[in-house]
């Protein structure tokens, strides 16, 4: 089936439920809901944990936390319509690779 050019452009192709469960098939967990839509995903890994804070409005607040909770490698980040929900899910998770190995 064909989609005209109109309905493609208005069509967002980056979706905030999309990225939530991509991440989560790669071991990511939700911690907790910050405000409304705004999620805060999780990953453990030997030496600390790495946080992805996800938010509607088409921006990310990346993170690692070490054993005693401090916050290193912030990261803050936007993407937008011309990405797809995919390029999202493969950009924050080569983050978390490059981020957990700095710690």
């Amino acid at each position: 089936m064909h989609t005209s050019t109109e309905e493609h452009c208005t069509k967002p192709k980056v979706s905030l439920e999309d990225i939530t469960v991509g991440l989560k098939k790669l071991g990511y967990l939700i911690e907790e809901e910050l405000h409304t839509d705004n999620l805060l995903l999780t990953k453990a890994f030997e030496k600390g944990k790495f946080c992805c804070e996800l938010s509607n409005n088409n921006s990310f607040f990346v993170y690692v936390l070490d054993s005693k909770n401090r916050k290193y490698f912030k990261e803050y980040g936007v993407y937008g319509n011309n990405n797809t929900s995919k390029q999202v899910i493969s950009t924050l998770h080569s983050t978390f690779h490059k981020k957990s190995r700095l710690l």
